[in-house]
């Protein structure tokens, strides 16, 4: 599902960006976990915004686990980006794409 969560900044080859949040029913972490979206020809990326408060929107293909899983999440990640730069798509307040960049 397409999701977004804020980030400080962005990372050159990011295969995937992630938060923690705890879960006291599972005695456990809730990991919201970011990958870029697919393109054509295997390109990745992702939508960005600056926010006011100095920190970076980030939307992405978004997944929900608990922290048990992370491990094989990320291997997962990493192994299909391989060499991949994803591509940041950058939004203006009004939501138009005004800047690709790669990191």
């Amino acid at each position: 599902m397409k999701g977004t969560m804020q980030i400080s900044k962005l990372n050159k080859k990011a295969a995937y960006y992630y938060n923690k949040t705890y879960n006291r029913k599972y005695r456990d972490y809730n990991i919201f976990f970011m990958e870029p979206f697919e393109g054509t020809n295997d390109d990745y990326f992702y939508y960005v915004k600056r926010l006011d408060n100095g920190k970076i929107e980030i939307s992405g293909e978004l997944h929900l686990f608990l922290d048990c899983h992370l491990q094989r999440y990320q291997s997962e990640a990493k192994a299909r980006m391989k060499d991949i730069v994803p591509a940041y798509y950058w939004l203006d307040e009004n939501g138009e794409v005004i800047e690709k960049t790669y990191y």
